[in-house]
């Protein structure tokens, strides 16, 4: 796992220039099972399939957090992502305002678990 690709990801998604899959595809190249993203401390961190682990630094919007995760809005923003119609950064900044204040993909087990501030969680699986 290099530092300085999973950098360049981390910035291609400030940026809009990448895309979910095309994240995994690299990540996948580079030997990260799952990463972890926490809107509360803004960072990321990204385990490898050999034990190594990397904590990055986002940079992401001070939207504040809700107590409460509300499912139903934060499906609306996921939808949107989805289709194209948001980028990453409205993506996260739409998830923090619907109370999502962590996720974590596992790309072994090909699913995203997206978490409250009180447990409440949400699983999307990849798309077939």
């Amino acid at each position: 796992m290099k530092k300085e690709i999973i950098q360049e990801i981390i910035n291609r998604n400030s940026s809009g220039t990448i895309i979910f899959p095309e994240v995994l595809e690299i990540l996948s190249k580079e030997k990260v099972e799952s990463y972890h993203v926490d809107f509360l401390r803004n960072e990321s961190r990204y385990y490898g399939v050999d034990g190594e682990s990397l904590v990055m630094i986002t940079a992401h919007s001070q939207v504040p957090i809700p107590e409460r995760f509300s499912i139903v809005q934060f499906k609306g923003i996921l939808q949107q992502v989805q289709e194209e119609k948001i980028n990453y950064e409205e993506f996260c900044d739409g998830s923090k305002a619907s109370g999502c204040a962590y996720y974590i993909v596992y790309l072994r087990g090909k699913q995203v678990h997206y978490m409250g501030r009180n447990g409440e969680q949400y699983i999307e699986h990849f798309p077939k």
